[in-house]
């Protein structure tokens, strides 16, 4: 094809070939345009995960895994706490354009170096979101391995909530029940059934005492002596005698009034023994009423029983409570303890911004445009032969009537290749074409 093109060479087949490196300079000129170029800086930060914090090889633990530190990284709400933490007004989605990450680990499920790479136009910019980025990370590390943590205390905290409230509740209904427990009742009560015994035996011993005794006293006495005497006077003298008769009259008088005396004790002992009685049986109904009705202010058998009931239930909600609280504050140790147990080491720090070296756009556009010449040259080469083709099937007859001078009267198709090859041959001498027209013409 080459050399048929140099034999055929024409100023359009040049313009042909060189189109396509033309077309492709422009393209790439016109991409790399000269202009000034903006500044831009690169800051970067190294962090170590120790043994501690990735666990045993034989365990796997997505906190260390690649991908999670990936997603960790680049999810929305850390880079938005990174622009926060950095004090800046940026779109987290801007801030995702710049950041890299890659992590390095001697496992394909352990993360040993995390390394994070800022890339941007401000360099004291950089340096902030880059110091936020490593503290957020490494909270970001802490915040994901006591998740679970969380999530245990969140629901303690709602069951500790839950059970404050039952608790509320029982006592309010314990306190709206209306008995009230009063330690100095019992007492009260034992007193006066002590009370109530002391004086039914005090009205039995009164009962029991016999109102008629033995006369005693001065008079009885007297009449004692009396008779006696009137003993003696009879072993001495007849009954019908003076002294017998005068002493018998004077124990009749000494008997009635040893009688008369001793009525009168019984009737002033019956007085006072009514007298007390009544006092007493005063005093017994007074201890029975006041005994009646500290007894009517006790509560019922049912009001005792649901009283109980009330009582055991605030009771099993208080321990309920207290367990909640000691569960609680045993989830919040042990989420401390597993934070504690993540560790980062930052083994290089992020700081400002260094400037990147930029190459020239346009020598960077030649070159790429000299990488291609050659691909763009044999598509011009490709062309160039696809015009010549075309052209010479479509002005076939036209160059025929032309040599000849004479008309076409029809058209063989598939010229055979030799026959071509040769009126290809006569066509390039013009002597032998013209003579092999006359003798063509002549023979037509």
């Amino acid at each position: 094809m080459l050399f048929w093109l140099l034999r055929r060479w024409r100023i359009r087949d040049l313009v042909c070939v060189l189109l396509p490196a033309l077309v492709a300079l422009l393209a790439i000129m016109s991409q790399h345009r000269s202009g000034k170029v903006m500044p831009v800086f690169r800051t970067s930060a190294k962090l170590l995960i120790p043994p501690s914090s990735r666990g045993s090889d034989l365990e796997f633990r997505s906190l260390t895994d690649p991908r999670t530190v990936t997603e960790l990284l680049n999810s929305q709400e850390m880079l938005e706490k990174v622009i926060r933490q950095a004090d800046l007004e940026m779109s987290w989605i801007e801030l995702r354009g710049q950041l890299q990450v890659s992590t390095q680990g001697h496992l394909s499920d352990k993360v040993d170096i995390v390394e994070m790479v800022l890339i941007g136009p401000d360099a004291e910019k950089l340096g902030r979101l880059g110091s936020g980025l490593v503290v957020c990370f490494i909270q970001g590390l802490k915040d994901l391995a006591v998740v679970e943590h969380d999530q245990s205390l969140k629901f303690l905290e709602k069951e500790y909530r839950r059970g404050q409230a039952r608790l509320r509740q029982a006592y309010a209904l314990a306190r709206r029940s209306g008995i009230r427990e009063d330690r100095s009742v019992p007492q009260r009560l034992a007193q006066l059934r002590t009370r109530q015994l002391e004086l039914q035996r005090q009205i039995q011993t009164l009962d029991l005492n016999d109102p008629v005794a033995e006369p005693s006293g001065p008079l009885a006495d007297e009449c004692s002596q009396q008779q006696l005497a009137m003993a003696r006077l009879r072993n001495v003298y007849l009954d019908r005698s003076t002294q017998v008769q005068f002493q018998n009259r004077r124990l009749q008088r000494l008997h009635a009034l040893v009688e008369r005396q001793s009525l009168q004790r019984a009737q002033r002992w019956r007085r006072m023994h009514q007298a007390q009685s009544a006092r007493l049986l005063s005093g017994l109904r007074r201890v029975e009423r006041e005994l009646a009705e500290v007894q009517r202010g006790q509560p019922s058998l049912r009001q005792i029983l649901e009283n109980s009931t009330r009582q055991r239930e605030l009771q099993m909600w208080q321990a309920n409570v207290d367990a909640l609280r000691q569960q609680i504050q045993r989830a919040r140790f042990a989420r401390e303890q597993t934070a504690a147990r993540v560790s980062v080491v930052v083994v290089e720090k992020p700081g400002r911004g260094e400037a990147i070296p930029l190459p020239c756009l346009e020598l960077e556009g030649l070159w790429m445009w000299w990488s291609r010449l050659p691909e763009s040259l044999f598509l011009g080469l490709v062309l160039t032969f696809l015009l010549h083709f075309l052209k010479s099937q479509l002005a076939m007859e036209q160059r025929i009537v032309e040599s000849l001078g004479l008309p076409v009267l029809g058209r063989i198709p598939s010229l055979p290749r030799d026959l071509a090859r040769q009126w290809e041959r006569m066509k390039s001498s013009p002597g032998v074409s013209r003579q092999g027209g006359q003798e063509a013409g002549g023979g037509i």
